[in-house]
């Protein structure tokens, strides 16, 4: 995907699970997740595909699982947060910036 100057791509909310994945996706991708507390899976799911983003410890990275509906075909990404948001499809208006 490339973009204009003007443009920055941003993570999508499509899909997220609710509203407080909304939120704690925002603490993390602002670096305020608190030091102490668990890191969360993120689930989504949306009529084109079902994902889950999760923390590797043994490889101090993120690692998505995305199923492509009805295919069943699995793909799965590694890297930052994120990268990881910015490359799944986006919903009609759930992005943030």
């Amino acid at each position: 995907m490339k973009l204009h100057e003007h443009e920055r791509a941003r993570p999508s909310l499509a899909g997220l699970a609710s509203p407080v994945q909304q939120a704690e996706m925002k603490l993390l991708l602002a670096g305020r997740w608190p030091p102490l507390k668990p890191l969360p899976v993120f689930k989504y799911e949306t009529h084109e595909y079902r994902a889950s983003i999760d923390f590797d410890k043994a490889h101090g990275e993120w690692v998505c699982r995305k199923i492509s509906l009805p295919s069943n075909k699995v793909q799965e990404l590694r890297g930052g947060l994120t990268e990881i948001t910015q490359a799944l499809p986006y919903g009609q208006a759930e992005v943030f910036a």
